[in-house]
């Protein structure tokens, strides 16, 4: 799973920039937030970072209210230094807006990067775990947590992005503080949420290499569904992340379903980050495995050899470069099955290439972002709200 670089931040104490009375103490407390916050970066521990920025954000948001509001006067606007999370270099930028911005995109990103140490201190649970169902609920969390984090990408994106002054080009500001950027981050979580699920959907089937699908095995059309919309979500995500660098992209590759046959693994030279490599190499396995789980429907429920012969055919073309892996020889005893069961039985016609493209269904979601709304610790909106010990409460024991 693909992971964010931390980032590095300036040290902001809001004491020195505001004048107020009433709210002195919230202003200090949300100082020494923000201290920590500071801290819990150079440690690097995703949960370390989640718990603080989590803490942070109601003083936050609740300090920017207040300024919209005019209950807290600033003396001097807010200056930050910001390492880029997506690409090299550090970025220079004002306004209490940007912070509120880029600590709602560490948030995001520290929830992500929970679910990836998750997701590896697991390993490949399914082929020898002793408890798959605990294993399973700790699958279950990682899911979660993508599924917040591009909710969390997306209240940015539509809710405080809007309001953020347009760049003088597009480099000025880093990929996170960009519409189709913060849009991309939302994509590759939610991509990479679905991954997850068909991971755990085929855990107890792990060891099942070739024909016959094995009773209660999930249905091949849900998981070629599955894997369409996951290479969708990737390959959207490349394209906005693409987009957000001020990288142009020809129209007809620009087009979502010729630019899902024609994804291939390898690195262009319009890939400066390993966000647009990460995403178009996953759109190229889960289209691929799309095809492979079509090839066996088509063979098992449909009893069309012909066809399953084609799409398992696309499959293996994709996987060229992969013979060695598991994928590979999946598909390739399904594909000798259907092969030999043709030739002797069958003769079924075996549907060209872009026939097998012409006809691939659409995908199918199986889960959406969870709506993030802001806590306001003071400040105005206070009331419209209710506060949590932090937003991640409860989520992974």
């Amino acid at each position: 799973m693909y992971t964010y670089a931390v980032p590095q931040v300036d040290r902001v104490s809001f004491v020195s920039l505001v004048q107020t009375e009433a709210l002195h103490a919230e202003v200090v407390h949300t100082s020494q937030l923000r201290a920590r916050v500071e801290q819990c970066l150079h440690s690097r521990e995703p949960l370390a970072i989640v718990q603080a920025v989590s803490e942070y954000l109601p003083y936050l948001m609740g300090l920017y209210d207040s300024v919209q509001q005019d209950t807290i006067l600033l003396r001097d606007d807010v200056q930050l230094t910001w390492r880029s999370m997506l690409v090299s270099g550090k970025f220079r930028l004002q306004g209490l807006l940007s912070e509120v911005c880029l600590m709602h995109m560490l948030y995001a990103s520290s929830l992500r990067a929970e679910a990836a140490t998750i997701v590896d201190a697991l390993g490949a649970y399914e082929l020898g775990a002793s408890d798959r169902k605990a294993c399973d609920d700790r699958v279950r969390v990682a899911i979660d947590l993508l599924c917040r984090a591009s909710g969390v990408c997306e209240y940015v994106a539509t809710q405080l992005l809007p309001t953020y002054p347009a760049p003088p080009y597009k480099s000025a500001y880093p990929p996170e503080l960009v519409s189709e950027g913060v849009q991309a981050c939302s994509k590759l979580a939610m991509a990479d949420a679905h991954a997850l699920a068909i991971r755990k959907l085929l855990a107890p089937y792990a060891r099942q290499h070739g024909p016959p699908l094995p009773p209660q095995h999930p249905s091949p059309s849900l998981l070629a569904k599955l894997h369409l919309h996951t290479a969708t979500l990737f390959v959207e995500a490349h394209t906005l992340a693409a987009q957000s660098l001020g990288m142009v992209l020809h129209s007809a590759r620009h087009k979502l379903a010729q630019k899902l046959h024609t994804l291939r693994p390898d690195a262009d030279a319009d890939d400066k980050m390993a966000f647009l490599q990460y995403a178009r190499r996953s759109a190229h396995v889960h289209k691929a495995l799309a095809f492979q789980w079509l090839g066996i429907d088509h063979g098992e429920h449909a009893k069309d050899t012909g066809w399953a012969i084609a799409y398992l055919e696309m499959a293996l073309s994709m996987f060229e470069g992969h013979k060695k892996s598991q994928a590979w020889a999946h598909m390739s005893r399904w594909h000798a099955a259907y092969k030999k069961m043709n030739d002797t039985l069958t003769f079924q016609r075996i549907p060209s290439v872009q026939e097998v493209q012409l006809y691939t269904s659409e995908g199918r979601a199986a889960m959406f972002p969870k709506a993030y709304t802001p806590v306001y610790a003071f400040g105005a909106k206070q009331q419209a709200t209710h506060r949590t010990t932090y937003a991640g409460a409860g989520a992974y024991y």
